[in-house]
């Protein structure tokens, strides 16, 4: 199947996904989006200056400019040596195909001829900077049934699947809470562009702290989901409005839930349509 780019506004290139029908990346521009949304609100330089390793798991890799941005930005940084890990986990081998295209843009030159081999499905090595060492393994896998294999410890999850209306199977509690446990140990944090209140509750209810990043295009912004002791950037992520806190606390904030972890679409979003009303009709009885 033949992949056809499309340039979004920054100049990085993005595509349209056959199924949802969504584009990979805001228009805005694919780069500006894995800065705003992924990079700056990750704190993820000044975290590698301080421990010296940045383990990092990118949930749907896709083009993989949430890694190219963030490694681009490690590769530029003064004062700072380690070695990075990427793990990249994606279903669809098909657009890892594009990802030589993409390394060949202007704004991520900082990384040309930097990796071994081009990045694609398997592992990668490389010496982006004199201090700086990356490994990078991506997997072709189904999310659902790789995560809960994993094991070990990340500072990051890029957490990056098109929206939860068209995909809520990887939006739910259960992959959450596993987010929770690879997490825990090193006070991490996840990054996603989704703003989505079923999401936000998903995310408190798995027990993170959750704070709203900034806006990109025309989107509102997106959410850091923190486990507790971590320190979030306060130059770039801002509390909850209070508007969206009593979203939470309405049928907006009922998470989805694949209790089997191979549930089908629609028993999800029919599952949280019956606890939606359940919930409505509680409201409505307490406020009697």
């Amino acid at each position: 199947m033949s992949i056809s780019l499309i340039t979004t506004e920054d100049g990085s290139l993005s595509c349209r996904d056959s199924e949802t029908g969504e584009l990979y990346h805001n228009r805005a521009g694919a780069i500006t989006e894995a800065r705003a949304s992924y990079l700056y609100p990750s704190a993820a330089v000044e975290v590698f200056r301080s421990r010296g390793r940045l383990n990092v798991l990118d949930i749907c890799f896709g083009l993989g400019y949430n890694t190219w941005v963030l490694l681009a930005a490690l590769a530029e940084a003064p004062n700072v040596a380690g070695c990075v890990n990427v793990l990249g986990i994606d279903l669809d081998s098909t657009i890892l195909t594009c990802i030589e295209t993409v390394l060949e843009d202007r704004q991520l030159s900082v990384l040309k001829g930097k990796f071994e081999r081009n990045p694609s499905l398997g592992k990668t090595f490389g010496q982006i900077s004199k201090s700086v060492h990356c490994n990078i393994e991506i997997r072709q896998a189904d999310l659902r049934l790789e995560i809960p294999k994993l094991s070990g410890d990340f500072d990051l999850i890029f957490h990056d699947p098109f929206s939860p209306n068209r995909v809520p199977e990887l939006w739910t509690i259960e992959l959450f809470r596993h987010y929770h446990r690879l997490l825990e140990r090193r006070r991490g944090k996840v990054l996603t562009y989704s703003a989505a209140s079923a999401v936000r509750g998903g995310f408190r209810e798995c027990g993170f702290e959750i704070f709203r990043t900034a806006a990109v295009g025309a989107k509102s912004g997106g959410t850091l989901a923190a486990v507790a002791g971590s320190s979030p950037p306060s130059d770039v992520v801002g509390p909850i409005f209070e508007s969206e806190l009593e979203k939470l606390d309405s049928r907006s904030g009922v998470p989805y839930r694949d209790f089997s972890g191979l549930d089908s679409r629609t028993d999800i979003l029919k599952r949280r349509e019956v606890e939606q009303k359940s919930k409505q009709i509680l409201t409505t009885n307490k406020n009697d």
